[in-house]
């Protein structure tokens, strides 16, 4: 599940674009900007699959972020869109939301789209707090994927130290799956004000929502969560046993 969570969003191939973390919907944008203005924005949207992000030919109609980086769909169903990651993947890609959509819009439409979203409630429109703070929620994730994979691999040796092993990373991967999980969680949900808020009685045409990958992270920390005990209960009879061995040894 965590290697699906990881790869999700860095291409837009069958498998890894419908996983991600956050997925934002702008498709319906152009029209509240139309009618709270009664202006045309022919040029809003791009309608050119492959043409290189946030260089202002247009918004996508959906935008998915993973962890190395986001893609940007025309038609998200058929894959037609380009990603981050396929050109130049970053770690601990950071969640800007706002500073995407702003460099995706054409420099024609760039002010009144702009002073539009920064009306709107919730933290899609603070920058700096969405980059920290995904950042420190990738952080978590990470070494709880990390942690895990070692807690499988020490599970592999039957030794009562490498149980040991097994058992406290299973401890420090479950915390840390649960504490990045959480970061995320709560980032997005303070972002999702934005999905009813209205521009003279229009919704903003903006919506956000928790994407796959989010939850296959909290469904590895329940799997972590769940693997503490066999992993304890491996450790306290190999460590009864090496005792009792020990015991009558020196005997």
């Amino acid at each position: 599940m965590l290697i699906f969570a990881h790869a999700g969003s860095t291409t837009h191939n069958a498998v890894a674009r419908d996983i991600s973390i956050v997925n934002v919907n702008v498709s319906g944008f152009g029209v509240a900007l139309a009618k709270s203005t009664g202006l045309t924005f022919p040029d809003l949207y791009n309608n050119t699959p492959f043409s290189p992000l946030e260089q202002g030919y247009g918004l996508r109609q959906v935008y998915r972020w993973g962890f190395y980086g986001y893609c940007g769909y025309i038609n998200p169903a058929s894959g037609e869109g380009v990603c981050t990651a396929e050109g130049n993947g970053s770690f601990a890609f950071p969640l800007d939301i706002l500073h995407v959509i702003g460099a995706e819009i054409p420099p024609a439409d760039q002010t009144v789209a702009e002073l539009t979203i920064e009306e709107a409630p919730g933290k899609i429109k603070d920058s700096n707090y969405d980059v920290n703070t995904s950042k420190a929620g990738f952080v978590f994730v990470f070494f709880g994927t990390v942690a895990t994979f070692l807690t499988f691999l020490a599970g592999l040796i039957r030794h009562n130290a490498t149980f040991t092993i097994a058992f406290v990373l299973s401890i420090i991967s479950t915390l840390t799956l649960l504490i990045g999980a959480s970061i995320y969680t709560a980032l997005i949900g303070q972002m999702q004000p934005i999905n009813s808020y209205e521009v003279y009685s229009t919704s903003i045409g903006i919506t956000v929502t928790y994407g796959v990958a989010l939850w296959l992270i909290w469904a590895s920390f329940a799997a972590d969560l769940v693997a503490i005990f066999p992993y304890f209960l491996s450790w306290y009879t190999y460590r009864s046993r090496y005792a009792f061995a020990r015991r009558r040894y020196e005997r």
